[in-house]
């Protein structure tokens, strides 16, 4: 008898017990596989990479003394906090108050802010490979053919709102504070003292209120996606800071143009435009998975198909 039928027996026998899902009977299916190469369990092999690859990720995110441990973020976003709440508490101290006047200047923005930064997500599920529902195939509506994702205009409506948040409401105060404690006087780019003021404050700008907002923005979109209050901190903690550095490339120098040649009164306008694409960015940044932190099996997870789909037992891929 050859190895073959050996495995294949094995294999058999113990697959019409009710230990089917028992470790010792997934290495037999294992080691059978290895006796069949020709008609080898491709969608298995798939699986178990992608298993390991999150096994990998997980370890990586949560080793001792790794790079995620938390304490320069958590430093970024206390002194980013303790910088807005100062130049809020200077501003106010110079008279500017939250009053009928800003609360209609907020409300302005409302229409433009929500149009132009939905929008934007819009145009980021569009590049992401996401199609409105109506032009999918018979096939595709049914499950019968790999469809790709639906256009969620949901979110693009929520990521609107968020927009209007942080924009709307949020940078209008902020830029408030900010004129005041470096008035657009001192900035601009004809002497040497003015270029740094300007410069300085293009970086109080991305260091402050853009850590706070990204900060913001981040832990609404994950959770319109159903994430965990957990899986937030955890997403937030391993990216805030690639995304302070893409945000350090880009809005600076989109500030330092809005102080120097937008007038004060139509700001907000230029920050909504900035935003289209950093929310494009934002929007497909924030569609990274995180590894679950549920324990995983020692040995490879079961598989279950069904059609054109595989999926594992009791765990999300």
């Amino acid at each position: 008898m050859t190895l073959k039928d050996v495995s294949t027996k094995k294999l058999q026998r113990n697959s019409r017990s009710k230990s089917w899902v028992s470790q010792d009977t997934q290495r037999q299916w294992r080691r059978a596989q290895q006796a069949l190469p020709i008609r080898f369990n491709v969608r298995m092999a798939t699986a178990v990479m992608q298993e390991q690859q999150r096994k990998r990720a997980l370890a990586a995110l949560t080793a001792p003394g790794g790079a995620d441990q938390g304490v320069p973020q958590a430093l970024m976003l206390s002194s980013a906090v303790a910088g807005g709440a100062w130049i809020v508490a200077f501003g106010a101290s110079c008279g500017v108050t939250f009053d009928a006047v800003m609360l209609q200047r907020m409300v302005q923005n409302i229409p433009m802010c929500f149009t132009i930064i939905g929008a934007s997500d819009l145009a980021a599920q569009l590049m992401s490979g996401a199609r409105p529902r109506s032009s999918l195939s018979n096939a595709q509506r049914s499950g019968k053919a790999p469809a790709p994702p639906i256009l969620n205009l949901k979110q693009s409506a929520e990521v609107g709102a968020v927009g209007v948040g942080i924009t709307g409401f949020g940078t209008v105060l902020w830029l408030d504070c900010l004129h005041l404690l470096i008035p657009a006087a001192d900035c601009g780019l004809h002497s040497g003292m003015a270029i740094g003021a300007l410069a300085f404050k293009a970086f109080l700008d991305s260091a402050v209120w853009g850590t706070v907002a990204n900060t913001f923005s981040i832990a609404v979109r994950r959770v319109a996606r159903g994430d965990s209050p957990r899986d937030v901190h955890r997403f937030w903690k391993k990216n805030i800071l690639e995304v302070m550095k893409s945000d350090f490339t880009f809005w600076p120098a989109w500030a330092a143009m809005t102080f120097t040649l937008v007038p004060p009164e139509m700001q907000i306008g230029s920050y909504a435009i900035g935003n289209v694409f950093w929310n494009i960015y934002l929007s497909l940044f924030c569609r990274k998975t995180l590894p679950r932190s549920r324990s995983l099996p020692s040995a490879g997870p079961s598989v279950k198909t069904d059609g054109a789909h595989t999926r594992l037992k009791d765990q999300a891929i």
